[in-house]
């Protein structure tokens, strides 16, 4: 019944094309039944001698002409039901919204297809989630190094300064200068990233000649607090993306400098398992708590709420997506007021 309503609602949205089929099939029935009708009468009118063609003719003919029809007819409906599940899916999701979903079982031959737009929709959600914090964050980080530049520099236009003020405020103006240009590095080579699942390049080099090489460009940084760095590196072999796996070390590296007291310690380990590569980043700062940890590699998060350390929380969201992308894995064990180690291990192919 409700197929036969839908044929003749003026409010029926479906495709004329599409309709003018379902109503040709349906009249064909109707005629089909008819001449059903007509020989049933006529047979018992005339009293016409059966045959077996005569049956064949009149009745099963006839019979299986009605049966086909109605399939046809009820499979036509069922396919404008089911695409029609799929445009409307589409047009919320042109809509915005992203939540909407079809249930894939409903959908018989279309099951895989309500499946895919399923996922479609969950990633387009995922996406836009991820866009609606970019800007958030994004702004919310580029705004305090901006308004304290312009703050100053205000100050040094207005004039009536001290040689030490001046040189004190054009020193902020550098520093906030410098670490809005790393902001929008580390933001485009994160976004680079994460849009993609190729390293680029690979080549196989000392990866502890790297880590090496690494403490070294660090140098002023941790001499700068009277840190001891002991190291234990085997001689490794590892094929990379060389460029990339340096910012893994020197965020690890200058993220244990940073909390780590003066005259502190930092142990680097290198060793070589059966099939892979373990480094070990070990400091006897501040720790964090496990809480944090969750949340380490998030962007923009900072285990400092007041924001009163350098940094820009991207680092180590940097350093997971790049030991990501090489099939790798790292770990982070800490212990509040005793220090953290960050663990790397790498694939060796």
């Amino acid at each position: 019944m409700k197929i036969f309503k839908s044929l003749f609602n003026r409010q029926n949205k479906k495709p004329y094309k599409s309709r003018f089929i379902t109503l040709f099939l349906f009249f064909t029935l109707v005629l089909f039944l008819m001449a059903e009708i007509v020989l049933f009468i006529v047979y018992n009118v005339l009293h016409i001698e059966e045959s077996n063609a005569y049956v064949v003719v009149l009745f099963v003919v006839p019979g299986c002409a009605v049966l086909i029809t109605g399939a046809l007819i009820y499979l036509n409906y069922r396919s404008y039901e089911q695409s029609n599940k799929l445009i409307n899916g589409l047009n919320q999701v042109a809509d915005g919204n992203f939540s909407y979903r079809i249930k894939s079982e409903d959908g018989e031959v279309f099951e895989n297809v309500y499946s895919n737009f399923n996922k479609m929709a969950a990633e387009l959600s995922t996406v836009q989630s991820l866009r609606e914090s970019f800007v958030h964050d994004f702004s919310h980080e580029f705004k305090t190094p901006i308004a304290c530049i312009n703050g100053f520099a205000n100050l040094l236009l207005e004039g009536n300064l001290t040689e030490e003020e001046q040189k004190q405020y054009l020193k902020i103006i550098a520093d906030e200068s410098q670490r809005l240009s790393l902001l929008s590095e580390n933001t485009l080579l994160l976004s680079r990233l994460n849009s993609s699942d190729m390293l680029g390049a690979k080549e196989p080099y000392r990866l502890d000649a790297q880590i090496r090489d690494s403490v070294i460009l660090l140098e002023n940084e941790w001499t700068k607090k009277d840190i001891t760095i002991n190291s234990n590196l085997a001689e490794a072999t590892f094929g990379g993306n060389a460029q990339l796996m340096q910012q893994v070390w020197l965020n690890l590296l200058y993220n244990a400098i940073k909390f780590t007291p003066q005259g502190g310690e930092i142990k680097l380990y290198l060793s070589v398992l059966e099939g892979s590569l373990k480094v070990d980043i070990c400091d006897n700062g501040v720790g964090i708590s496990q809480e944090k940890i969750s949340r380490i590699f998030e962007k923009y998060y900072k285990c400092d709420a007041s924001h009163s350390s350098k940094g820009n929380g991207l680092g180590l969201a940097i350093v997971k997506r790049v030991i990501d992308l090489h099939g790798g894995k790292i770990a982070v064990a800490s212990k509040v007021g005793e220090g953290t180690t960050f663990t790397v291990t790498l694939p060796l192919k």
